[in-house]
């Protein structure tokens, strides 16, 4: 017995259109979560107080992953974030490096 793309269509339960609705929420959900927990992170004493070190960039590099994910979307946010990081303590603590999140 075959199926035709129809009878397939409707055995799998969703459409093309209700797929994408469903992982756009979930995009949307796992942004507002990962807002949240740097919001919290920061509300709670940041890096200075977690780690003993304090961030070397102005704003600091959770503000800046704050406002990439917000700018960027979750993905392309989290890695600009998680760049910022990696280069964060390897300069010269006594100074602020002013790095703002582009525009595009």
């Amino acid at each position: 017995m075959s199926f035709s793309n129809s009878s397939r269509k409707s055995v799998s339960g969703c459409s093309g259109h209700a797929k994408i609705s469903l992982l756009l929420l979930v995009v949307d959900r796992l942004k507002k979560l990962i807002l949240f927990l740097i919001q919290r992170y920061r509300t709670t004493g940041g890096s200075k107080r977690w780690f003993g070190i304090e961030c070397n960039f102005e704003p600091t590099c959770s503000l800046y992953t704050y406002q990439a994910i917000e700018r960027f979307g979750v993905w392309a946010g989290i890695k600009m974030g998680f760049n910022r990081i990696k280069c964060c303590n390897q300069r010269d603590i006594a100074c602020k490096h002013q790095d703002p999140v582009p525009e595009e």
